[in-house]
């Protein structure tokens, strides 16, 4: 879990390389642990590899499906394969869990954008 953890904080401050390497020690210690493949999958969103981030992100929300912050992650991730349906149904989950995440403005942003833009 601290190399989940060091992950995360590295992620925070944009150390995207540092991160990843991190997160993927931990991934394969804790191979069944929804935060690891969430953390690995939401840097992959960061880095703007989302077709590598859709298995991780699916399997972290398959493991715990209550999780707003997961369904963010994962919708943020078909927007960027450009997936319009599936991002949208995903940020709408996130965002109509009451509790707060982090991201939940930048979710209700995109989800406004993908709401104007044309469906496939």
């Amino acid at each position: 879990m601290a190399a989940n953890n060091l992950a995360c904080l590295y992620l925070r401050q944009g150390r995207l390389d540092e991160a990843l390497r991190w997160a993927k020690l931990a991934k394969q210690e804790l191979v069944h642990v929804p935060q690891a493949s969430d953390t690995l999958g939401w840097i992959y969103v960061q880095k703007k590899q989302p077709n590598e981030a859709l298995p991780l992100l699916s399997e972290a929300l398959e493991r715990q499906p209550e999780n707003p912050e997961y369904h963010f992650h994962l919708g943020m991730a078909y927007a960027g394969t450009g997936a319009v349906v599936q991002a949208r149904s995903e940020l709408t989950q996130a965002l109509a869990d009451s509790r707060e995440f982090p991201g939940r403005a930048e979710a209700m942003r995109v989800k406004a954008d993908l709401d104007r833009a044309p469906s496939r």
